[in-house]
């Protein structure tokens, strides 16, 4: 047993190396680990079965809200919204940074905060190239804040979907409990945010052209809808979609599952949007599937081999068997690994910890809670911590070709990431 202890750690080591390494993508290095505790005897074909089984909602979830995000997309709904919000504006690059803050901080509600910074950082881009604007603030402003609107909802975020299906949580639950602190950290970011960039943006509004309004005045937000029909459709479907959620519990039977309501809505809007199935299949991040499957299997295994339940020992010892100092070090601790990692591979590993110590406390909530909230800041300590920033960085890297310029990007992007991350935890470590 201790034999099978030591593999297993090593391997746990070997495989979170290789995530963080990048040498291999993460869907191969978490696959090779599988495959590696599944060699070793620390973990049966049949457990990996079971294990992906027990989490079949929130791939469902995962794979059925991709699905509803890229024909909703497709149907111009959240271009339309986005191109409000900047008429609204004025161009004054405050006001639109402001609003593309509050966009990317409760547009993941219904979307994730990946497919929001997918469609905010391209009229992000259109915008500020029109209006001849910086777009580094707004774009890092951006990921910042849909990192946090991830804990708004079950849907999103990965790690929201990860802890309220482990935690076995409603989608109604989560709003209650989630949301509001979600959006009170939100509203305090966005101020430390247009403080931050203050210098900046006013920089760029001294040399705004003067034909910048009119620009704006000409955008007619009915121009990135091609089909009217489509697009009250998919309005139509998203909001069954989100009032199942929201229901989902009270009414009982499969509307319960969200894994069952998200994978619904998608065949609804495959049926009815008259979309090519194959090219919408083929938008499917299918190696972030394959990825999270995968870890599923090396958590299970280092489960299996008793290294969880070390883990969770470890926590219980520091913490004196208190409750809530074990909510704080998964708070801080979950915080930092996901800075180092990134915040979905460290939602997986806590939550499976967590389950470990059902049997030691009547309540796990204070845990699921420090998880979901270290998580979720953590996610914003670096700019590879999270999907939402590295969609950033790679976008960024595409359109600028100096160098210096990615360099000073990056570097921006590192110190008001780790500062806001760092500043929110603090707040809720000493106010909440």
């Amino acid at each position: 047993m201790a034999e099978d202890l030591v593999i297993a750690l090593i391997l746990f080591i070997f495989v979170f190396a290789l995530i963080v390494s990048e040498q291999l993508p993460r869907s191969i290095a978490a696959m090779l680990g599988a495959m590696l505790f599944i060699s070793f005897g620390l973990v049966s074909v049949e457990s990996v079965v079971e294990t992906l089984g027990e989490n079949a909602s929130a791939l469902g979830l995962i794979i059925g809200m991709f699905i509803i995000v890229d024909i909703t997309n497709r149907a111009g709904v959240f271009q339309y919204l986005s191109i409000r919000l900047i008429k609204i504006s004025g161009g004054d690059p405050n006001r639109l940074l402001t609003l593309f803050c509050i966009a990317a901080l409760v547009m993941p509600a219904v979307l994730s905060n990946v497919a929001t910074m997918v469609i905010l950082a391209a009229l992000t881009l259109t915008i500020c190239r029109a209006l001849r604007l910086d777009p580094a603030p707004f774009l890092i402003s951006e990921a910042i804040l849909s990192n946090i609107g991830g804990v708004i909802t079950l849907v999103a975020s990965v790690p929201s979907i990860i802890v309220g299906s482990a935690a076995e949580y409603s989608f109604t639950y989560f709003i209650l409990n989630f949301a509001p602190l979600g959006l009170i950290l939100g509203f305090i970011l966005i101020q430390f945010l247009r403080y931050w960039f203050k210098d900046t943006l006013e920089t760029t509004s001294r040399l705004r052209i003067t034909l910048s309004r009119r620009t704006i005045e000409d955008l007619d937000e009915w121009t990135v809808v091609e089909d009217r029909g489509l697009f009250k459709r998919s309005i139509t479907i998203l909001g069954l979609v989100i009032f199942s959620f929201v229901i989902g519990k009270t009414v009982g039977g499969p509307l319960a599952n969200p894994g069952f309501v998200a994978v619904g809505g998608a065949v609804l809007m495959l049926v009815f949007s008259g979309a090519n199935p194959e090219s919408v299949l083929k938008e499917i991040d299918w190696g972030s599937l394959f990825f999270f499957g995968s870890l599923y299997a090396v958590v299970r295994g280092a489960e299996e081999a008793g290294l969880l339940v070390e883990i969770a020992n470890s926590l219980v010892v520091l913490s004196g068997g208190n409750l809530y100092f074990i909510s704080l070090l998964l708070l801080w601790i979950g915080g930092f690994t996901s800075g180092i990692v990134d915040n979905i591979p460290t939602a997986i590993t806590f939550a499976a910890v967590i389950g470990d110590l059902r049997h030691q406390f009547q309540t796990l909530s204070p845990l699921w809670w420090g998880v979901l909230f270290g998580t979720v800041l953590g996610g914003n300590f670096t700019p590879i911590a999270s999907p939402a920033g590295v969609l950033v960085l790679g976008l960024y890297d595409r359109i600028v070709k100096s160098q210096d310029t990615k360099k000073s990007f990056f570097r921006n992007f590192f110190i008001a990431g780790a500062l806001a991350a760092l500043y929110l935890v603090l707040y809720i470590f000493l106010f909440v």
